[in-house]
């Protein structure tokens, strides 16, 4: 039963990675740790497993790719903004090129 459980993990672990928000700590905090304890919670009965060690096992390796999935998704995120603006700015330059020669 927890071979099929794997890739839940995985895929839960993905999706509170990318709905973390970066804008509001408090948010944040409220959907990186309580959802990751509700999530552990719930494969604990779901599994019925009898030991606590599993479930700290299982919390953290839903932190851990929930943290690599927001730490990459916040770097690409800076990057995506400076290549949007380069781009901006370089078709605006252009635009009043066009419009200088134009006249």
């Amino acid at each position: 039963m927890a071979i099929m459980t794997d890739p839940v993990i995985i895929i839960s672990g993905l999706l509170i990675g990318v709905i973390a928000s970066d804008k509001n700590l408090k948010i944040f905090l409220l959907v990186f740790f309580v959802g990751t304890i509700v999530l552990t919670v719930l494969f604990h009965f779901m599994i019925n497993t009898t030991y606590a060690i599993t479930d700290l096992v299982r919390f953290d390796g839903i932190l851990i790719i929930a943290s690599v999935v927001f730490l990459i998704k916040r770097l690409f995120q800076d990057k995506a903004l400076i290549i949007l603006n380069l781009v901006i700015t370089k078709q605006n330059k252009m635009s009043k090129m066009q419009n200088l020669t134009s006249r």
